[in-house]
């Protein structure tokens, strides 16, 4: 039973992006007796299979507009001059960095389908690659709010300057 929370623990710690999601076990790959060290092995060769709302969807697909993140976080997001270099969005940069050192450069349609689309059945190098991109996507979420934090705190700061 420590395996099963440990696991649940880390692939919940990864996926709460506060959006719902559900998580179904399939079937192990391998049977065995009841020892412990042997049902550790068996549940990570375990699949699992996770409905949620992909909040890497838009990310990878860059509409013009944003089923999931506000207007202004998605504006952010896209717009060349809040990225380092201001030569593309970070939507592009993210996306780059995916595609360079998470994915393979021939990912094919059902890769797709499982990580920036409705999900399915996920093995443990799937949910490592999409716990890796996610974190990724926080990382750089976190730095635009941190970026508009200072910008309203230097606001206030030339507000109370004047009076």
């Amino acid at each position: 039973m420590l395996c099963n929370l440990d696991f649940l623990h880390y692939v919940v710690s990864k996926f709460a992006t506060g959006q719902p999601f559900k998580i179904e076990r399939i079937q192990p790959v391998l049977r065995t007796n009841d020892s412990l060290p042997v049902r550790c092995f068996l549940f990570a060769l375990s699949k699992y299979r996770f409905g949620f709302k992909n909040v890497l969807e838009d990310i990878w697909f860059a509409p013009e507009q944003s089923r999931i993140y506000s207007p202004f976080m998605w504006y952010m997001l896209k717009e060349k001059r809040f990225s380092n270099n201001q030569q593309e969005p970070l939507v592009q940069t993210i996306k780059s960095r995916w595609d360079k050192f998470e994915l393979d450069k021939d990912m094919d349609d059902a890769t797709v389908q499982l990580l920036f689309k409705n999900g399915g059945i996920y093995d443990a190098d799937n949910l490592h690659t999409r716990a890796t991109m996610l974190n990724q996507l926080q990382s750089t979420i976190r730095s635009v709010s941190q970026d508009m934090q200072s910008l309203i705190s230097s606001l206030n700061s030339m507000k109370h300057e004047k009076n």
